[in-house]
């Protein structure tokens, strides 16, 4: 018995001391600004960012963090709605996306619906990059974004929030 006791106070020791910790995630925002939309007199604000790629990338991926809860969309496509994570207390938190499998050679768009649930102006920051074997490009949220608190710069639903 006490040789169990023994082997269960090593493994925890092991994990404990020597077995890295999971820390907060700092993501790299390459510059990103928080954005919101001008006369932003409603919960939710539209953003919007669209690059010409010549070829597909290898690799893709959004960084995304908003003042509450987000939707995000690439070409058109749901990639994530964060509304329960943040009914459920996780607020303000970053979140990252492989889109490599949404993206074409061409226009490519990536949209993003940020919302309130307390009435106020929502903003956002976001980072966009693709990359093409070592190469990376990225598009960090700035005054190039568009941004709207109109649903049509938005090309999927997206809606006014329901009180929880």
């Amino acid at each position: 018995m006490l040789a169990l006791a023994f082997a269960a106070f090593t493994i925890f020791a092991y994990q404990t001391a020597l077995v890295p910790q999971v820390r907060d995630y700092q993501p790299s925002w390459h510059g990103a600004r928080w954005i919101t939309a001008q006369h932003a007199g409603r919960p939710v604000a539209f953003y919007r960012k669209s690059v010409a790629l010549p070829v597909p990338p290898t690799g893709a991926f959004v960084t995304v963090q908003a003042s509450q809860a987000f939707t995000l969309y690439a070409n058109g496509q749901l990639v994530d709605k964060t509304r329960d994570d943040f009914m459920g207390g996780a607020t303000t938190l970053a979140y990252t996306y492989d889109v490599t499998a949404l993206l074409q050679s061409g226009p490519n768009t990536i949209a993003l619906c940020a919302v309130n649930f307390d009435e106020g102006a929502p903003i956002a920051r976001a980072v966009f990059g693709v990359s093409y074997g070592d190469q990376v490009q990225t598009f960090p949220s700035d005054t190039s974004w568009s941004a709207s608190d109109d649903s049509q710069l938005v090309d999927a639903p997206c809606s006014i929030p329901q009180s929880p």
